[in-house]
C-alpha cells in the first residue's frame, strides 16, 4: 500500500505500508506495518513505481510473493495504460490484484455529500477565499 502527499514544506512524500499474513500456533493472522516515508523527486507513475519496487527490495522483501497493491484512485496510481499499478503488474505478474483504499473512497463520499448541504458548501467556499487572501 502506498500513498503520496506533499508535506508542510511542499516536498512530495510517499508512504509505504505492507499487509501480510502469517501463522502462529496453527492460527492465521493478517497485519499491516508501516515501512517508511520516501521523498519523491517527481510524482509521475514511472518514478513512484520505481521508488516502491526499489525500496521494497532495499528493505529485503521477496517481491515474488507480492500479490496485491493498494492505492488511492487517482490516475497516476491506478491508470490502466501506464499507472503505478500497471507498471508494477508488468514487472511482477503475481501482483495483479488491486484494492482501492477504503479511506479514500469514504473521503470521496463525504466530500460529494457535503456539496449538497448549503451550510457546509458555503463554509468551504468562504474558507477557500480566506486562504487566497491570507
Amino acid at each position: 500500500m502506498a500513498d503520496e502527499c506533499a508535506d508542510c514544506s511542499n516536498q512530495a512524500q510517499l508512504s509505504i505500508c505492507i499487509r501480510y499474513c502469517y501463522t502462529e500456533n496453527d492460527a492465521w493472522y493478517v497485519t499491516e506495518d508501516f515501512c517508511g516515508f520516501v521523498e519523491l523527486v517527481k510524482t509521475n507513475a514511472e518514478t513512484i513505481s520505481t521508488c516502491i519496487l526499489n525500496k521494497l527490495r532495499e528493505w529485503g522483501f521477496d517481491l515474488t510473493r507480492l500479490r496485491a497493491q493498494g492505492y488511492d484512485g487517482c490516475s497516476t496510481m491506478t491508470g490502466e495504460v501506464s499507472g503505478v499499478k500497471t507498471r508494477i503488474t508488468q514487472e511482477l505478474s503475481n501482483a495483479k490484484y488491486f484494492v482501492h483504499c477504503r479511506s479514500h473512497c469514504l473521503n470521496l463520499v463525504v466530500v460529494n455529500s457535503c456539496q449538497s448541504v448549503a451550510v457546509v458548501r458555503n463554509f468551504r467556499e468562504n474558507h477557500m477565499v480566506y486562504q487566497c487572501v491570507q
